[in-house]
């Protein structure tokens, strides 16, 4: 049996241990039971407040560790930059109906010998020479134009033109040198069949439009996946802290059974073979201890590099404190009601919808495409004459002088095999639009059933490594009996103390996973943003 002095060495022991497990020492200890009080309490600071850099620790919670991540994390980051990408894209597909200024200012010259003189020069006949006639025609113009053009949301064009010129000659039969001619022009083309109506023509707009909501909920994804994986890896630190610690305790026991032992052969009631075996029950946990030691080590590089706060220029090696423990409640999980709330929330659904609908807006334009092209015209000039610039502009004004036009343009492609194919390809790509959409929705409800199935397993799995841990402490308790009473030998001792050691794994184990499924079914359900008591804003 247990001596009463071994049980109180044991007990001093147990309680000297650290929840961290780490090789720390004793004034290290100290300070970390104090901190886990602190914790209990509530007393620890935020790290909006007073929280900050102990050492080389870092205490967080689970939602101060999301909260740095959202505002940190290099992946969310860049990916909130496509939203304004998309802003811009809008603006483009926009200015297809800004209006259009444009300004024409030319100036030309010739000067010609004439070959009749019905062109009011030339002086080398009788009746040139006669009326005065100049040698060549000379002829001088100048136009100044100005026209402001605009596309309008029905697929038509309208026009605004105020043209000028000045014509300057030296015939004899004009009535002065110099004439201004002017005109106010007012045109309009409007579709009536292909490219006509509201709809088409904002179709691309529409589809920028889309095209930026599906940018935010790339965002979200992003962001989701990004604090499932930190929360994942949050507890996988606290899982191997946890190990540590067990691993501690078994390197604990293997050392006492050592000094039993030692003290058994140095008595003469045990054979030294037993103290080489004890020392190999040593040896193998030392082991142990150093590899979750290193499986902490990384899980605390991921976890630093989701919250980004490596400082790899600085060489400071930072360790990030948990203080949330994972809690085992039990929740009962509807399949239906897990789905409907998928299909509302996922970020990736709705994605899978805006893409559907952009296709169909592709497939409309297409189908417009087939008709035949019949656009209506008209004009309205007002014109202006005169040997002075300002009496031609006053001109205007009057509406003596005008002309008009009207018209239909009718354009009928023989055969149309382009607009066919286009369509027929648009329609194709509808068509599997709606089959790869309709397929998602059974993949959400395949994700959603697994994600349950999960949890329900990982539930039961706490309940059996209790149960089974339970056990093992039990027939350890039993085993160290047999042992002092000499009817165990020391490799029994070390295989049920590692049961044990095992077993408190494997419980451990168990309520991580149990914690890591209800994030996965949080993340295929949609609810990361709600359970975890989050506002998010996609800009």
């Amino acid at each position: 049996m247990v001596s009463r002095e071994d049980s109180i060495l044991e007990e001093k022991r147990r309680r000297g241990r650290v929840y961290s497990g780490l090789a720390m020492r004793r004034t290290d200890h100290i300070f970390c039971w104090l901190i886990l009080w602190l914790v209990l309490l509530g007393a620890v600071p935020s790290l909006s407040t007073a929280k900050e850099f102990e050492g080389k620790k870092i205490i967080l919670s689970i939602k101060e560790c999301i909260d740095l991540a959202l505002k940190r994390n290099m992946d969310i980051i860049v990916e909130r930059i496509n939203p304004r990408i998309m802003e811009m894209e809008i603006i483009k597909e926009k200015s297809a109906f800004d209006p259009l200024f444009t300004m024409e200012v030319k100036n030309n010259k010739s000067i010609n010998r004439p070959t009749s003189i019905i062109s009011g020069a030339g002086s080398g006949t009788w009746l040139g020479e006669l009326l005065g006639f100049e040698e060549n025609l000379e002829q001088e113009g100048f136009d100044f134009n100005t026209s402001i053009t605009k596309k309008m949301i029905t697929g038509g064009q309208c026009d605004l033109r105020f043209t000028n010129n000045r014509f300057k000659t030296n015939s004899f039969y004009q009535y002065s040198d110099k004439t201004y001619r002017s005109a106010l022009t007012f045109s309009l083309r409007q579709p009536l069949l292909r490219s006509f109506g509201f709809d088409f023509n904002q179709t691309r707009i529409r589809i920028a439009f889309n095209n930026l909501d599906i940018s935010a909920d790339e965002l979200k994804m992003k962001a989701v996946a990004v604090i499932s994986e930190l929360k994942e890896t949050y507890f996988d630190v606290v899982a191997t802290m946890e190990e540590m610690e067990v691993r501690e305790q078994s390197l604990e026991l293997a050392k006492n059974l050592l000094d039993r032992n030692q003290a058994l052969v140095d008595a003469g009631r045990l054979a030294p073979i037993a103290i080489l075996q004890a020392e190999t029950g040593v040896a193998s946990r030392k082991e142990g201890l150093l590899l979750a030691e290193n499986t902490l080590k990384t899980a605390q590089d991921h976890l630093l590099k989701i919250i980004d706060l490596m400082d790899e220029s600085s060489g400071e090696k930072k360790f990030i404190f948990p203080s949330d423990a994972p809690a085992f409640t039990e929740q009962e999980i509807d399949l239906n009601d897990s789905y409907q709330t998928a299909i509302l929330n996922r970020p990736d659904f709705n994605r899978a919808k805006i893409s559907l609908s952009n296709q169909e807006l592709t497939f409309k334009s297409a189908k417009n495409q087939l008709l035949p092209k019949l656009d209506l015209s008209a004009s309205y000039s007002l014109n202006g004459t005169d040997a002075h610039y300002r009496e031609n502009v006053d001109s205007l004004s009057d509406g003596d002088t005008y002309s008009w036009e009207a018209g239909v343009y009718l354009e009928i492609p023989l055969g149309n095999r382009w607009a066919k194919s286009f369509y027929s390809q648009e329609k194709m790509k509808m068509r599997m639009a709606e089959i790869e959409f309709n397929d998602f929705k059974k993949k959400i409800f395949l994700e959603v059933k697994k994600a349950i199935r999960g949890v329900e397993t990982n539930r039961e799995r706490i309940k059996v490594t209790r149960s089974a841990r339970i056990l093992a402490e039990k027939k350890l308790k039993a085993e160290e009996g047999r042992f002092e009473l000499g009817r165990s030998t020391t490799t029994d001792l070390l295989k049920f103390q590692e049961e044990l050691s095992q077993a408190k794994s494997n419980e451990n184990r168990a309520l991580i996973d149990y914690q890591k499924s209800l994030i996965h079914w949080e993340a295929v359900t949609g609810q990361t943003f709600k359970k975890n008591g989050i506002e998010f804003v996609a800009s």
